[in-house]
This record gives structure tokens, C-alpha cells and sequence, in this order.
């Protein structure tokens, strides 16, 4: 479990750097850089939630496909926000 722990910390830590630049890139109205930078953090989120517990693959496919979701939504309320 010490392995799994290291690693889910390592991601948490790219996750919370992603997150901290999506944040400048937003403020500095870069909001096609900040989505990208937002789906990243989510998804070094996600996977250090993931490396903590043992998963099959219907769980990946299950969480990959809510990121898309996530992403997509971001997408379209950046655009709306932008007019």
C-alpha cells in the first residue's frame, strides 16, 4: 500500500500544479490554455484517487468517459462565457 500511497501523493501533487496554472492562465483571459490545463488536473486527480484501491478496466473505461463528460461541459461554458 506505501507504493500506492506515493504514487496517488505524486499525482495529487501534479494535479494541484496543473490547477494553480489553469487558475493564472484564466485570470490572464488564456481560456482555451486554462481548459487544458483544468482537464489535466482533473485527470492526475483522478488517477491518484484511482492508484489507492485495485480496479478493473470497466472502471477506467466508466471514469475516462465521465472526464470526456467533464471536459465537453467545460468546453461549451467557456464559449458561452466568452461572448
Amino acid at each position: 500500500m506505501e507504493g500506492r500511497l506515493d504514487y496517488s501523493k505524486y499525482r495529487l501533487e501534479k494535479a494541484q500544479d496543473d490547477l494553480r496554472t489553469a487558475k493564472l492562465l484564466f485570470d490572464a483571459k488564456e481560456f482555451e490554455a486554462a481548459a487544458n490545463r483544468s482537464y489535466y488536473a482533473f485527470f492526475h486527480a483522478m488517477r491518484a484517487v484511482l492508484a489507492l484501491e485495485p480496479f478493473d478496466a470497466k472502471n477506467i473505461r466508466r471514469s475516462l468517459r465521465t472526464l470526456i463528460s467533464f471536459i465537453y461541459i467545460l468546453d461549451y461554458l467557456i464559449k458561452i462565457f466568452q461572448k
